[in-house]
């Protein structure tokens, strides 16, 4: 009896992904037919929809079922119209082409105002999705979908926290890493039924390092040793994930002898910082797009002005960051001139130096950051924007 529900189980799913066609974990993916008609393409799409879903769900140990949920949850966020309701009841019949039942275009002014508002709802889906696959299907493939999805949920809830309430923040933190470590014992556990290509697992471990090495700049308020020990546990578990290793770096190096020599974009002379020793350096990271570091400029030149011989700054902008190699002279030559015209503008009268790589070397994940190295050339804060005037001051009374 078994054996022949399994049969017809198997013959069911193929019908299904045989209308389906090719289904990918790529999110480039184009899920629109070439169709001349904007009606019977929206209706394939929607048809299209119906059945990833029956895949993922009513066989979800199949060896495709990981991959049409992926393709049906990115397809609901680029076509947020598509599944508008607040409810998860999809079917066939519901899928008109009126009112909020009508294809995304990104072209379309009115719809990317809407488009917030419309996938709310769908994000809370994911996560009541997400829920309900660990729950129920716990070690099948669908289960890495279902962890990517809460780490990015819980993740965004911290990146999105702009409260100073140190309390909560702890308790987002809390929450994210036993969400991460849970995936982990998911992976090491190597039951999951599908391996898709090798990018799709590594995504998940890529977000949950990266939020983690957000988490440990978030609990400075709670002092350096709760730091280490969430980047000790991140490392741990993600040995190989780059973020993670720049925060190592950078929390290793504290209170160690700060390296950086460079040519100066503004003058184009030799800069050292060792030329520096006997002086409190102040390092601002910023770039030309990023307004708070522009309007943080005034306070800089304000502190340093009050000991014009004892105090210097060095500013290190990442405008470069994702300029090609195969860039030619000319396109360097115009970003140089950019960010050299952004610095004189606004009155950064010291040396610059254009580093998206050093931003990257020292896990440099918002700006302004403001670097404070003492007269023996120690690094002595990793975010001083707060306390720079009191931090010079007391770097200043040392010897």
């Amino acid at each position: 009896m078994a054996q022949a529900e399994n049969q017809q189980a198997q013959r069911s799913s193929k019908s299904i992904l045989d209308r389906i066609g090719t289904v990918t974990f790529d999110p480039r993916t184009n899920f629109f037919r070439p169709y001349d008609n904007d009606d019977e393409n929206e209706i394939w799409l929607r048809q299209r929809a119906v059945l990833l879903r029956n895949v993922f769900e009513r066989y979800p140990s199949h060896d495709a079922a990981l991959a049409c949920l992926a393709q049906f949850s990115h397809l609901e966020l680029e076509q947020p119209f598509l599944a508008a309701k607040t409810n998860d009841d999809l079917d066939e019949e519901e899928f008109k082409i009126t009112g909020l039942y009508r294809r995304f275009d990104v072209n379309n002014r009115k719809h990317l105002s809407e488009w917030q508002s419309a996938v709310v709802p769908i994000y809370k889906r994911h996560d009541a999705r997400a829920a309900r696959i660990l729950s129920e299907n716990p070690e099948l493939g669908l289960s890495e979908w279902a962890h990517q999805r809460l780490i990015r949920s819980h993740g965004m809830k911290l990146l999105d926290n702009k409260g100073r309430n140190i309390k909560k923040v702890v308790g987002l933190i809390d929450e994210l890493s036993e969400t991460i470590e849970r995936y982990v014992r998911f992976r090491l556990n190597e039951n999951s039924s599908i391996e898709p290509f090798e990018g799709y697992f590594n995504i998940g471990s890529l977000q949950a390092g990266d939020f983690l090495v957000h988490a440990v700049h978030a609990l400075a308020p709670k002092g350096r040793a709760a730091q280490l020990a969430l980047l000790n546990k991140a490392a741990e578990m993600f040995p190989d994930n780059e973020q993670v290793k720049s925060c190592s770096y950078k929390f290793n190096s504290f209170e160690e002898t700060f390296e950086l020599s460079f040519t100066d974009l503004v003058s184009g002379a030799s800069t050292d910082i060792k030329d520096y020793r006997g002086k409190v350096v102040i390092i601002d990271f910023w770039a030309v797009w990023c307004q708070p570091c522009l309007s943080f400029v005034p306070y800089l030149k304000k502190v340093a002005s009050k000991h014009p011989d004892d105090v210097k700054i060095i500013g290190i902008s990442c405008d470069d960051a994702g300029f090609s190699d195969q860039a030619t002279d000319e396109q360097r030559s115009k970003l140089e001139s950019m960010v050299v015209d952004c610095a004189t503008k606004h009155g950064m009268d010291w040396p610059i130096f254009l580093g998206a790589e050093f931003h990257q070397k020292w896990c440099i994940t918002g700006i302004p950051t403001i670097f404070v190295v003492d007269r023996r050339g120690v690094l002595r804060s990793l975010d001083a924007r707060a306390t720079l005037a009191k931090t010079v001051r007391q770097l200043l009374k040392e010897q």
